[in-house]
């Protein structure tokens, strides 16, 4: 059964499923006929006849690896903070991909830069949890504070604060001493 605004969440046994899911299970050959989740890839790529410009998208990928070096830099050089979102279950951009942006390019940027993940989200975090993606727009936007990394709530799908920027690397001997 659908819920939500579109095609791109249905529930199934109480948890949330989107087409990124399904994608990344049909590409590996583990979806059944009539599987939901590749339904609702199917019905997200047919949506507004899609299907049509997929080769779009597949052609912004080939122009986005073009210049990506330098959107990166131009990214790490920027003088206001930035702040990663990552939805847990991209499988378009997984989060090995944040992972590595933040470690060459945010990790040691001046500023207040942070790194946070959503669970249950894919690809289109802000669709897959509203709720959890506005509640880490607000703790970005909110002052620093001493907060460590981890949950943002008690929750056990609630957003986490990966990391935050910092000036260096502490040496293994600052870490066993603190």
């Amino acid at each position: 059964m659908w819920s939500g605004p579109g095609p791109w969440t249905l529930t199934r046994q109480g948890r949330r499923q989107t087409p990124g899911r399904g994608l990344d299970r049909a590409r590996r050959g583990t979806a059944d006929a009539g599987d939901p989740e590749v339904e609702a890839l199917t019905a997200t790529f047919a949506y507004h006849d899609g299907i049509k410009v997929l080769h779009e998208g597949i052609h912004y990928l080939v122009e986005r690896s073009k210049d990506e070096q330098r959107w990166l830099t131009a990214l790490a050089e920027a003088p206001f903070p930035v702040t990663l979102i990552w939805g847990l279950y991209d499988t378009v951009s997984p989060p090995r991909v944040a992972n590595y942006v933040w470690n060459h390019y945010l990790m040691l940027k001046p500023g207040d830069n942070r790194l946070y993940f959503i669970p249950d989200a894919n690809h289109y975090l802000q669709v897959d949890r509203p709720d959890a993606f506005v509640k880490v727009l607000l703790h970005a936007l909110e002052p620093a504070d001493d907060q460590g990394p981890g949950a943002l709530e008690a929750e056990l799908d609630a957003p986490l604060l990966v990391d935050r920027s910092r000036e260096r690397l502490p040496a293994a001997a600052d870490v066993l001493h603190a």
